[in-house]
């Protein structure tokens, strides 16, 4: 990936990041593998914008069109639960992450848990 295929608008996200697109989740530790994925989706995902949702709950907008990251300017932030149930909607039933005990973890904990999750680890 060349570095004029990919940019950051305003701000980069904090990572971990999770991300979804074509009913499907996505994660990644660090700008260039958010770079590469987002690129990799392209026009196929199906929608102009894909959503991406950072550690401290911001959700950012990566436009397919012009290949740019940018934070929402609607100034959305994610709640635990919401973050929980975008994971546990696309997921099978013997994946699922437990809701309990919200109030004990930061949400860039359960961030990075369910990244994890989804990457398989």
């Amino acid at each position: 990936m060349k570095r004029q295929d990919f940019g950051v608008f305003f701000r980069r996200p904090i990572l971990p990041a999770v991300g979804f697109a074509d009913d499907r989740l996505f994660s990644a530790l660090d700008l260039e593998t958010l770079a590469s994925i987002l690129v990799r989706l392209g026009p196929s995902a199906g929608e102009d914008i894909v959503r991406v949702v950072d550690s401290t709950g911001e959700e950012f907008g990566y436009s397919c069109e012009r290949r740019v990251l940018s934070p929402g300017f609607m100034g959305k932030r994610w709640t635990k639960r919401q973050i929980i149930d975008l994971y546990n909607s696309r997921t099978g039933s013997d994946r699922r992450y437990s809701a309990r005990s919200l109030s004990n973890k930061r949400l860039s904990e359960i961030l990075a848990e369910i990244s994890d999750l989804i990457r398989g680890l």
